[in-house]
């Protein structure tokens, strides 16, 4: 009997994986042109040789640390919330949102798709940033651990596309106008806890950045390469870090419940 419910439900699951699947590889399509590609590895190239300059002039193994793997990840975000934070907005105007809407894939889900293309796009401005970093600054982090240094990377990157995620339906449903994003990276930068130790930050944003997945990841990472702090406290800083993902990621998915039923309530696929 077991074994018939599991049997029944795996083409739920399957129809999921593969609108997953698909919703990323529409999104490649639409994204792979050379401006796509060319577009985000110059714009890292500016702050990328500022940050590997200044990292060049640091005798300190966990500012280096931070640098490293700190700039790559704050580029992705950076890149990675302009346009997910958009995405939603885009397809109003296109006219392919009220299509999404008639499937019986949850919206979130198409979205999600297409929010982890664009990260995945993202991710090239990230490794332009690394090997920019690496060459001006010609210094290398040591690894204390190997395979934490791994799983604090995956959690990292994990935190990073759904803090991303989460501007979707927010940026619709707030109705953000040009600018606001503008306005968002760099706070973000701040309290993100990509470039430098969050309890460096005024009582009030140190409080907010705690709220952020990224900066319990990023002090896991910095941590599993320079050794500053036992394994036992990666650990718990890396279930923080996929605990407070697994929070936005749930109120990412709410919002956009949210967001179906204003539109539907609305009557119109226009401005909600």
């Amino acid at each position: 009997m077991a074994g018939d419910e599991r049997e029944a439900g795996l083409p739920g699951i399957r129809v999921y994986v593969n609108a997953l699947r698909y919703a990323f590889l529409q999104q490649w399509r639409q994204m792979f042109v050379l401006s796509g590609i060319v577009s985000p590895m110059i714009g890292a190239l500016g702050p990328a040789a500022v940050i590997g300059y200044i990292a060049g002039r640091s005798d300190s193994v966990t500012a280096i640390s931070y640098v490293f793997v700190g700039a790559s990840l704050s580029i992705m975000w950076n890149n990675g919330i302009f346009r997910t934070g958009w995405s939603l907005a885009e397809e109003q105007s296109a006219g392919t949102l009220d299509l999404m809407m008639t499937t019986r894939t949850p919206v979130a889900l198409i979205m999600l798709g297409k929010a982890l293309a664009i990260m995945a796009f993202a991710a090239v401005a990230g490794i332009v940033t690394f090997f920019v970093v690496l060459g001006i600054s010609s210094q290398v982090p040591p690894v204390d651990n190997a395979a934490l240094f791994l799983a604090s990377g995956i959690v990292a990157l994990i935190a990073v596309v759904v803090s991303s995620f989460f501007f979707a339906p927010f940026s619709f449903l707030a109705g953000v106008r040009g600018g606001f994003f503008n306005a968002i990276m760099p706070f973000g930068a701040v309290v993100s806890g990509f470039l430098y130790p969050i309890d460096l930050l005024p009582g009030s944003l140190e409080a907010v950045a705690r709220l952020m997945p990224t900066a319990w990841a990023m002090q896991a990472v910095v941590d599993s390469l320079d050794g500053s702090a036992s394994d036992l406290a990666v650990v718990i800083d890396l279930a923080v870090a996929l605990a407070l993902s697994a929070v936005l990621l749930t109120v990412s998915f709410l919002l956009f419940i949210k967001v179906e039923r204003r539109v539907r309530l609305s009557g119109s696929l226009g401005t909600v």
